[in-house]
């Protein structure tokens, strides 16, 4: 393998057996489960790791105003994703270093586009509130045990486990996503412009937004947040510290850190504060569950055709003309292809369908967010997901052998 071609995965733990182990299982799931690219998979010895941090310390220094800005290499730098455990007990050596700050200093001063931390939440492997802590910085949390499930890192792969939570990203598109989005942010000014304006909502969408989604942009005016405001001022940048030193700062180092922020945090709200809601925004086996009428008449009582809107590709196959007029027009700004509920629910022609429709679901098909697919509601499991609208009855397999919770939230 030629390793300077390869995309570069680093693991950071300060248990060189559990790190190996890590490093082992993914090294033997990657080349199947994304055959059409190589990966290099890299251990930060502790000695890298202490160094690597003490040159982003230097940079953060530098965006407060305390020392010029230095471009001193990093262990993180040109990193494809950074894995980081949430103990770092050796590593801290009780100083605040911790993975949510590796987190937030690798986000702000390292190009890495995606960042994962392992074991901050291990209480439950499926989170049924489906809110996949937003103000956590890292792009996803998740326990060890997970990290090399071949689906996890393309969504299509080969896995004899059912267990693919469906608020999981696809690793290996997410980085593109980010690269793309950090593009957007740079290029025409894009970083003044109202995050709710360049991300498409209109007036009467921002309005049925619920309040914890919509004040996470801002605490006082959410409705005008730009994307360098928010860094700024919303408190759910990087460090309250940090954030507004680096937005007033017009060194090209501040304005990429700035990008880099407000692209990854406003993704994630996007996806776990807005989406996941499924009442403005709509991903496609959450539509195809409420409009059965996109399924072909004569494959309705074949689970095969409902699981081809299973899908987190940017740019599918089915029903490109739905996506056409009503698609999320950005769509590298999420992790999965969606529509406009709010712009769909007013269309004429379309609750006309709807409702002429009725028995479109003959075999009462339901998605499952464990497993991402379609089953009979009968080999179902119902629960209420944390979202303050009429959509947060959702369904579930139960996979044995794991922990699944709050459990009040499921419905007997």
């Amino acid at each position: 393998m030629n390793v300077s071609k390869s995309r570069r995965i680093v693991i950071c733990d300060d248990v060189p057996e559990d790190a190996e182990g890590w490093r082992a299982e993914l090294s033997r799931i990657l080349p199947g489960a994304v055959p059409d690219r190589e990966h290099a998979v890299e251990l930060c010895p502790e000695d890298e790791l202490k160094q690597g941090l003490q040159n982003l310390m230097s940079r953060r220094a530098a965006a407060r105003g305390k020392s010029e800005w230095s471009e001193s290499g990093t262990v993180f730098d040109g990193a494809e994703i950074v894995v980081i455990d949430y103990d770092l007990a050796h590593i801290s050596g009780g100083s605040l270093i911790t993975a949510e700050t590796m987190a937030r200093l690798c986000r702000a001063f390292t190009d890495t586009p995606v960042i994962l931390i392992m074991n901050q939440y291990r209480e439950f492997d499926f989170d049924l509130s489906l809110r996949g802590h937003p103000d956590s910085r890292a792009d996803l949390n998740i326990k060890s045990e997970h990290l090399s499930r071949p689906r996890l890192w393309h969504f299509n792969a080969d896995d004899s486990s059912q267990f693919r939570p469906w608020y999981w990203p696809e690793l290996s598109s997410a980085a593109e996503r980010q690269k793309k989005r950090v593009a957007d942010l740079l290029e025409n000014g894009n970083l003044e412009v109202s995050i709710l304006e360049h991300l498409g909502f209109t007036e009467t969408e921002t309005e049925r937004m619920w309040s914890n989604a919509l004040g996470f942009l801002h605490p006082k005016d959410p409705r005008s947040a730009t994307f360098r405001t928010f860094v700024q001022e919303s408190g759910k940048g990087t460090d309250v510290k940090d954030d507004r030193p680096l937005t007033e700062s017009r060194h090209p180092c501040a304005q990429r850190a700035v990008a880099r922020i407000a692209a990854a945090r406003i993704a994630k709200w996007l996806d776990k504060l807005v989406l996941a809601s499924q009442d403005i925004l709509v991903d496609l086996p959450h539509l195809v569950e409420r409009m059965p009428c996109l399924v072909p008449k004569d494959h309705r009582n074949d689970v095969t055709a409902w699981n081809a809107f299973v899908t987190l590709e940017e740019n599918p196959k089915t029903d490109a003309d739905l996506l056409r007029r009503f698609g999320f027009q950005k769509p590298h700004w999420l992790s999965r292809p969606a529509c406009w509920w709010t712009r769909i629910d007013e269309d004429r022609e379309l609750r006309m369908a709807r409702k002429e429709d009725r028995l479109g679901n003959p075999n009462d098909f339901v998605f499952r967010e464990d497993s991402s697919d379609f089953a009979n509601r009968d080999d179902s499991q119902e629960f209420r997901a944390d979202f303050d609208c009429i959509f947060d009855r959702r369904s579930l397999t139960e996979v044995d052998g794991l922990e699944y919770g709050p459990r009040v939230r499921l419905v007997s």
